[in-house]
């Protein structure tokens, strides 16, 4: 569970790169797996749906002369702008609109404008389709002339918007400039500038690096000879030499462009510090590494709470002992590795009668009985020896390296004598006692599930013979000490040969399993709202809260929407008067919670006055509320109110309350953030769509479409995904010969050519570029206008790019 909780939180810090171990031997077997297929699942559909998202931006983008989208209003006011058109004129995106006041008609040029608004004018009359062309003065001052040819769309409002695609009908651009590598260098440095940065050149085997190594680590770092010099001078911890080694050796392989690693660096003279080194690969046009930009990043701080955290983690925060899955795997990880060919013993302790300490002393009381007890294990046992709490009442204790019987026996009393205690009341006094079951390994099983049932069955035979005493688990059924123990006897009270998961889940707590039960309805719900609204109301009334409810962000962060709400018997529902609740109603609402992220006040009253009036007219009297954070930002926030009275909030209700909201609130976010994506998936698609040009995307190895326009389907109707662009569009059986993507190379990133073709009856101006379409994919863009009416005196010509 500590692993769960400790996973959950990093995935609400963004860092899906958590599995689980599917150890068929844990008793959380299931829930693992089906974590792990969630975040499977989680990052499969964001990065497709950002792929697709991407790959639509890129046609945008890439889209040769320029694309726009504007008014029929007569003001023709642009809503869109591509980044091409922009290149075009030499205008930013805010210049449009400080120069242009983003109107289409102040961008052409003044003598043309009359004439460009009457035939606008004329063909929005009589037509959808709109053609017209136009000079325009580039920033430079240099002329150009471009047809611009659109289309006419209604939005969902029905609004009509025309959507353009323009091109250069002055000349060919020119062939874009390769990105230099002396540029790419200095762009990386200059965002790595607060850190430590260095440059590796393979071809001198130099090394340049920033003033900063020396004033972090106190010493000057080899210049020459990188790899041999750092090992030499013993600068990398010797448990972390491997990793380095691969690091830098995977970054000189240059398959990736980015690699990274956590390392220790030497500080002084024998301190070792964690840092975080993150490479670049600069590849020449050899496909051959040139050299290495790097930045290394003290992360030492973060780390070393990082690891405090873990610990954290695995501890049981009532005790301090190890928790239940912790003790678990640790003993498990003894007896397959160090332990394998020693004996040890296996000791489950529960505490008799302690129910009547809760009942009549009360939990306060109880709980400081249990670290009492606890805190005396460590004078009993050696510090190597594994000691957990496994229940409320429930200890596991794990005796290593075990080299007699007497000890064995030795280490039982006193553990028997710590349970014997009385403790007075107002009427009567109180008394607890102990049982213990204890397993010998490897006498009594060869792994953890084997030693454990046998335990478990001494610790029933114990507590069947009156309870405070101990009994040893024997194979042949010998008497030791306390009481005599059969396997039969046992097998036949836990109904056979149940696996240890099934045994111990008799012993779960109810928190446990609830939070499995949680976990599953949203994991395998088809309909996460419907989920969510399920699941507040569960909540609310095992917890019985007055209300239970959802608060989550808008885009901007400025505002916040009730979107789920439960309420009890009896409570008014506040959903409907909750919408679009601005923060600016409170000062930074966000600082309310803790580093937690939980907000938990037993009394409104003692909050700030503009706080307690909002939350007094919808009847609250104590609450408890937990931040939904998304990659570390504050989204909205989980809460349950009480309305009947002052409530006070145990550490038991905070703790699960805090877990289950954290589960709810990675799925939300999962799903708020797929929304996003197919929302503008949908977006970028109906621009593509809409565009007046035949658009397309072939794979440049096999000539296979990967993307179709609408535009292109409507002049070649029967065209599909994966079929062959000369096939499809020439009805031929090879590849055609005059084809503008055959004139690509990586010195040439585009190129254009008109051509006829027959088999479409038309003359077109055939655009084509590289783009990167996936990692599987090399692909190239092709944007074809039609140019009929131009060339229908001219004979064919020759390819000109």
């Amino acid at each position: 569970m500590g692993k769960l909780i400790e996973s959950i939180e990093k995935i609400r810090d963004g860092d899906t790169s958590i599995r689980f171990n599917n150890d068929k031997n844990n008793e959380y077997t299931e829930i693992a797996t089906a974590f792990n297929n969630l975040i499977d699942t989680m990052v499969s559909n964001s990065e497709e749906l950002k792929r697709i998202n991407d790959d639509l931006e890129v046609l945008t983008a890439n889209i040769p002369g320029g694309v726009y989208k504007y008014s029929c209003d007569g003001n023709y006011i642009f809503s869109f702008i591509n980044e091409g058109y922009q290149k075009l004129l030499g205008y930013t995106k805010e210049e449009f609109e400080s120069f242009f006041d983003n109107k289409l008609l102040n961008v052409i040029y003044e003598g043309d404008r009359k004439l460009v608004k009457n035939a606008l004018e004329k063909q929005l009359k009589n037509s959808n389709i709109l053609e017209v062309e136009y000079r325009v003065v580039r920033s430079d001052g240099e002329i150009l002339w471009l047809l611009d040819k659109g289309q006419i769309v209604k939005d969902k409002y029905g609004k009509p918007w025309v959507y353009c695609v323009v091109i250069d009908i002055t000349s060919s651009k020119s062939a874009q400039e390769q990105l230099d590598i002396s540029e790419e260098c200095y762009r990386i440095v200059m965002e790595q500038e607060n850190n430590i940065v260095f440059e590796w050149n393979l071809n001198t085997a130099t090394v340049n690096i920033s003033d900063n190594w020396e004033k972090k680590f106190g010493y000057k770092l080899v210049r020459s000879n990188l790899i041999e010099g750092i090992l030499k001078n013993e600068i990398i911890y010797k448990d972390d030499i491997q990793k380095y080694l691969d690091l830098f050796t995977n970054a000189i392989k240059g398959d990736n462009p980015y690699h990274e690693k956590e390392l220790r660096f030497r500080k002084g003279k024998d301190k070792y510090i964690w840092c975080k080194v993150r490479l670049s690969s600069i590849i020449d046009k050899y496909s051959q590494c040139t050299r290495i930009i790097g930045v290394v990043v003290d992360i030492d701080k973060e780390k070393r709470k990082n690891e405090e955290l873990e610990n954290r983690a695995q501890r049981d925060l009532l005790t301090g002992l190890y928790n239940k899955i912790t003790a678990e795997d640790l003993v498990r990880k003894y007896i397959e590795n160090e332990g394998k060919n020693l004996k040890s013993a296996l000791f489950i302790i529960d505490i008799d009668d302690f129910k009547g300490i809760n009942d009549n002393l009360g939990h306060l009381f109880g709980d400081a009985v249990l670290n009492d007890i606890s805190s005396k294990f460590i004078n009993i046992f050696r510090e190597d020896d594994i000691i957990g709490r496994i229940g409320g009442d429930e200890f596991l204790i794990f005796l290593k390296d075990l080299h007699s019987e007497k000890v064995l026996k030795k280490k039982a009393d006193e553990l028997i004598n710590l349970f014997r205690r009385s403790f007075t009341g107002k009427n009567k006094d109180y008394k607890i006692f102990g049982s213990i079951g204890i397993s010998i390994y490897p006498d009594n099983g060869k792994n953890f599930k084997e030693i454990f049932r046998c335990a478990d069955n001494a610790l029933y035979f114990a507590k069947g013979k009156g309870k405070d005493c101990y009994c040893i688990y024997e194979n042949n059924s010998k008497i030791m000490d306390n009481g005599l123990i059969k396997t039969k006897t046992f097998n036949s009270v836990l109904g056979g040969e149940e696996n240890i998961d099934e045994a111990y889940k008799t012993k779960s707590t109810f928190r446990q399993n609830f939070y499995e039960y949680i976990f599953r309805i949203l994991y395998e719900s088809k309909d996460v709202d419907t989920a969510v609204n399920f699941i507040l109301e569960l909540v609310g009334k095992t917890y019985d809260v007055s209300r239970a409810y959802i608060f989550e962000n808008s885009d901007n962060n400025l505002c916040c929407n009730n979107t789920f709400e439960w309420c009890n018997d009896g409570i008014n529902p506040e959903i409907s008067n909750l919408k679009k609740v601005s923060y600016s109603l409170f000062d930074d609402y966000k600082q309310n919670f803790n580093d937690r992220g939980i907000f938990y006040c037993k009394d409104i009253s003692s909050l700030d006055d503009e706080l307690y009036k909002i939350l007094k007219v919808q009847g609250i009297v104590s609450m408890l509320q937990c931040a939904i954070l998304d990659e570390g930002e504050f989204s909205g926030y989980v809460g349950f109110d009480e309305c009947n009275g002052n409530r006070f909030w145990t550490k038991e209700e905070i703790e699960s309350l805090t877990f289950i909201s954290e589960i709810l609130s990675i799925f939300l976010i999962k799903k708020r953030k797929e929304d996003k994506l197919i929302k503008s998936y949908k977006t970028i698609k109906a621009v593509m769509d809409n565009l007046n040009s035949w658009t397309y995307v072939i794979n440049k190895n096999t000539y296979e479409l990967l993307f179709i326009n609408q535009k292109t389907l409507s002049i070649a109707p029967n065209t599909e995904i994966n079929q062959l662009c000369y096939k499809a569009f020439w009805n031929i059986d090879k590849p055609c010969e005059v084809c503008p993507m055959n004139e690509l190379s990586e010195e040439k990133s585009f190129c254009t050519i008109e051509l006829y073709n027959d088999n479409l009856n038309v003359w077109t101006s055939a655009n084509a570029s590289y783009i990167e379409w996936n990692e599987e994919k090399s692909a190239c863009l092709m944007c074809c206008n039609d140019i009929t009416k131009y060339k229908e005196n001219e004979s064919k010509p020759e390819p000109n790019c």
